[in-house]
């Protein structure tokens, strides 16, 4: 839906990212409110954690584009393929920072909505290797939504928007959202870091969707029985994936010193977790409820595509290079080519 383009600000001479909506969608009206949404959304938001944006509007040629802090790295997604798995130190390492700018959009009113490895980035600041920056609220639920931003006007009928691999219970039944969603999303991004797989995946979409709202995740040494991880850990992996809200940590900060007390723990490498399994649902509790509610169980996947260079810049920097072709007067008119 977008494409982003390398530019540099031609008063500070830095490195930039300008994300613009492709020509195709111009007179989507679905396409256009989702990207200004993205904007607001990341707008609200000043964390060292997430990416940061200086900058939208439109081109004189009526094109909308997003100028943004760039970011030279790896998404998580990436460095968990690349090694199978990440080390219990260095996954709390990672997903700490992932509760703090989290803990902050959460005060802000702001609800990801779409949290997975995917748009996590990872990058090198001085001496540290894993620095976070979190990124894409394309679909981010705003709590206290500003004045002209109408939270359906994102949607079509009949969507529910999310990536299902990843989506809480609460979200995949259409339900109201709150920072425990997140958490639920969370929980699913740790339970992948530390195995190398995904809590639950089934044959079809529909059948993913059924295991996020009635099936308890697997025990780590079933999912990786060459693995041998902290009891403790799994414990707190296990209450973030609860199906009932209310028996999650209750707010990112709460999560996060419970993962540092886990890797902290001393106590012996078995599993201490246990599973609300009282939460199961029949199937066709299920489809009725979101029948009524008028949500389809088929999903949108991807429905943005993720900042994959993230944000800032101010007004006047002008347009360069595009990872993807499009026109050239398709970008702001002040934006100066870079080299490929």
């Amino acid at each position: 839906m977008g494409v982003v383009y390398r530019a540099v600000n031609t008063t500070t001479k830095e490195a930039v990212a300008v994300k613009i909506l492709r020509q195709q969608y111009m007179h989507d009206e679905i396409a256009a409110r989702r990207f200004k949404h993205e904007a607001v959304a990341t707008t609200r938001l000043s964390h060292p954690n997430i990416v940061a944006m200086h900058d939208y509007g439109s081109t004189v040629d009526g094109y909308l584009f997003m100028v943004m802090e760039i970011i030279d790295g790896k998404s998580l997604a990436k460095i968990v393929h690349e090694r199978r798995s990440l080390t219990p130190v260095r996954t709390v390492h990672i997903i700490k920072q992932v509760c703090d700018a989290l803990d902050h959009a959460h005060q802000q009113g702001v609800i990801h909505r779409d949290l997975k490895p995917g748009n996590i980035l990872l990058t090198e600041v001085g001496d540290e290797k894993d620095y976070v920056k979190l990124v894409d609220f394309g679909i981010a639920k705003l709590l206290m939504p500003e004045g002209d931003i109408d939270e359906t006007q994102i949607e079509q009928e009949g969507e529910v928007l999310g990536s299902p691999l990843y989506m809480s219970p609460e979200q995949c039944l259409g339900r109201e959202l709150d920072g425990r969603s997140d958490i639920y999303s969370l929980g699913v991004v740790l339970y992948e870091t530390l195995m190398g797989k995904v809590p639950f995946i089934g044959r079809t979409l529909q059948e993913t969707v059924e295991m996020q709202v009635q099936t308890a995740p697997m025990a780590f040494s079933a999912k990786r029985p060459d693995l041998t991880l902290p009891g403790s850990l799994e414990a707190v992996v296990f209450k973030a994936l609860q199906k009932k809200k209310s028996d999650r940590p209750q707010s990112m900060r709460e999560l996060a010193r419970d993962l540092e007390s886990a890797l902290a723990d001393d106590g012996p490498r078995v599993s201490k977790a246990t599973y609300a399994t009282s939460q199961k649902l029949p199937l066709k509790a299920i489809v009725v409820r979101e029948e009524k509610r008028g949500i389809k169980v088929g999903l949108t996947i991807g429905l943005l595509i993720a900042v994959a260079l993230a944000a800032v810049v101010l007004r006047n920097v002008t347009a360069g290079t595009p990872l993807h072709t499009v026109p050239v007067n398709s970008a702001p008119s002040n934006f100066l080519p870079t080299a490929k």
